[in-house]
């Protein structure tokens, strides 16, 4: 959201159970809490399964 330049966002398949999540708003000690859908479509975010299944 504040970056100067737009990265690719991936966030894991996780993150769809929450409506609301936390994240840092640029600043040591300083979180914000967001509407989970919103924040994907700001930073142009890709939900996928980042997870590893024990093996």
């Amino acid at each position: 959201m504040g970056m100067k330049k737009l990265f690719r966002t991936f966030f894991d398949k996780e993150v769809e159970k929450f409506d609301k999540i936390i994240v840092s708003a640029g600043r040591r000690g300083l979180q914000m809490e967001v509407e989970t859908d919103k924040l994907v479509e700001v930073v142009k975010g890709t939900i996928v399964d980042l997870t590893m299944e024990e093996i």
